[in-house]
């Protein structure tokens, strides 16, 4: 009988390059644990065989020197919540009342709900008024 050898150990515990693209791709609209749950929707395992987790997804990001979700949103041109006010005229406090309202968007950026918002156009008209 001939039975083929498993791969080296060290060789055994590398993550499949095509998993490393899966994560930078998914990085472009998902948080860590976002990202997590597609790879496992997609079939994508951890080199053990398990599910991933954010935990595997932050370390591996880490790891390979992949830009986190803040870095790629930034670039594109959102702004933080104080910079959005500076834009708007009002408080920083204000853009976070007008994001849970409704009133703007924001674009998560990690798991604990921190937001990053678009950039102020000219022309927009924004109402000051606390609803």
């Amino acid at each position: 009988i001939m039975v083929p050898l498993p791969p080296p150990f060290a060789q055994s515990r590398f993550t499949a390059p095509s998993t490393l693209a899966a994560i930078d791709r998914l990085l472009d609209t998902f948080t860590d644990a976002q990202v997590a749950e597609q790879l496992n929707q997609q079939g994508y395992r951890t080199f053990e065989g398990l599910l991933f987790q954010s935990l595997h997804v932050y370390q591996l990001r880490r790891d390979h020197g992949l830009t986190d979700r803040y870095t790629r949103l930034r670039a594109r041109g959102m702004l933080t919540a104080e910079e959005s006010a500076h834009a708007h005229g009002v408080s920083a406090q204000t853009i976070w009342h007008w994001y849970r309202q409704g009133r703007i968007v924001g674009v998560r950026y990690n798991d604990r709900g921190s937001c990053l918002f678009p950039p102020f156009q000219e022309g927009q008209q924004w109402s000051t008024d606390v609803l």
